[in-house]
């Protein structure tokens, strides 16, 4: 089934620029109803605009450079000629911030059909179908019908005059969720965006694996992905930050500068979450087997390495197999961590870089590789000996 999306970036706001750029967790709102249509496999993706700001045309071009197939379309005619007649074409109402439960239920119908939501005070500003029902800003019809609607168009409004051809046809109504939090949202100023963006932040977070993720991180995390989430900066790019301050910790271990490779592993301890969240945010999630993430594991094995080259000559070959046996327990409670009843507090990449600062700071290496052994052996032995599946 081919997908393609009509969007509508032309309608201004209250202090006169458009509402498709007004922000949604550091994002213009026309990116996140972009995205959400290409998430869904949608191309092309067609803005009706009618002189579009350097501004709206810079995202298109950024977006572009991302593999986004966009087309600006400066009209009704214009953006019609952009179908193929049987295409099913997403179409999304200016301003408003589709579900995207609403649009899986949508597109699974495979048929012309209109999300709403109800007439009530609540939806006042949404258009109002009949007595009953309110147009949610989401609907779906083949690329024709938009053809035909163009052809007699006039004055009218494309979307709009498209809703009602829709209607009088008999198209399916999908009513849209009503929970508290779920639901298309309606964005006339910035003021409209802020509790949605603090709610898009939140959900972003991932699971908490261990302590320091779950009680030490969370103030440094949000205010990065706030402002990365803003950035053009891509999440590969986050991702291999962390990666590349791991590699100068092992390049710092190699040339005996501990403190300094400890304070590099605490700078990279947020970089990966951050990367996994912002990627979350803008709807192209990074895959839990991605590769970028499993470099992880082995960079933490060649820093177990360079620590242990490192005290060789200083504490004997004792606490260098110390620190290379850290990396073998590791690698084995790694399968063991689903359904251990203790996971959060099992050893793991961040508390081990944490508890070893203090250690870093006195100069006690072999203490502090000695208490590391300790947990890990620990860890171990609970995981496998205490199990809730």
């Amino acid at each position: 089934m081919a997908l393609a999306a009509l969007i509508g970036a032309y309608e201004e706001e209250d202090k006169g620029g458009l509402r498709a750029l007004l922000p949604i967790a550091g994002r213009p709102l026309v990116e996140m109803q972009l995205r959400c249509a290409a998430a869904q496999g949608a191309s092309p993706l067609v803005l009706l605009v009618d002189t579009p700001p350097r501004t709206l045309v810079t995202l298109a071009d950024r977006l572009r450079g991302e593999g986004l197939n966009i087309v600006l379309a400066e009209g009704a005619e214009d953006a019609a000629a952009r179908f193929e007649p049987e295409t099913l074409v997403i179409v999304m109402a200016d301003g408003v911030v589709p579900d995207m439960n609403d649009l899986d239920a949508m597109i699974r119908a495979e048929e012309t059909a209109v999300v709403t939501v109800p007439d009530d005070e609540r939806h006042e500003p949404y258009e109002r179908i009949d007595l009953e029902r309110r147009w949610a800003g989401l609907s779906i019809v083949e690329g024709r019908e938009i053809g035909a609607t163009a052809a007699m168009l006039g004055d009218w409004d494309l979307p709009s005059t498209l809703l009602r051809r829709m209607v009088q046809a008999g198209c399916l109504f999908i009513p849209s969720a009503t929970e508290e939090g779920k639901g298309p949202l309606w964005v006339a100023s910035a003021a409209d965006g802020e509790g949605y963006s603090r709610r898009l932040l939140a959900e972003s977070r991932g699971a908490r694996t261990d302590w320091v993720t779950r009680y030490l991180l969370p103030p440094v995390e949000d205010a990065l992905t706030r402002w990365l989430a803003s950035s053009h900066v891509r999440p590969a790019t986050i991702m291999f930050g962390g990666h590349f301050l791991t590699i100068a910790a092992i390049v710092a271990f190699f040339f005996g500068h501990g403190l300094a490779a400890i304070v590099l592993l605490l700078l990279g301890l947020p970089f990966d979450l951050v990367a996994r969240r912002v990627a979350a945010l803008r709807l192209k999630p990074i895959a839990p087997d991605d590769w970028r993430d499993r470099l992880q594991w082995p960079l933490s094995a060649v820093l177990l390495a360079a620590l242990a080259a490192w005290r060789l000559p200083l504490d004997g070959w004792g606490i260098a197999a110390t620190a290379l046996a850290q990396a073998v327990i590791a690698e084995a409670l790694r399968p063991l961590r689903r359904g251990a009843r203790f996971s959060l507090w099992l050893f793991d990449r961040r508390p081990a870089i944490l508890l070893l600062l203090p250690f870093a700071i006195a100069g006690a290496w072999a203490a502090g590789l000695i208490v590391l052994m300790g947990y890990a052996g620990a860890s171990l032995i609970i995981a496998q000996r205490f199990r809730s599946d």
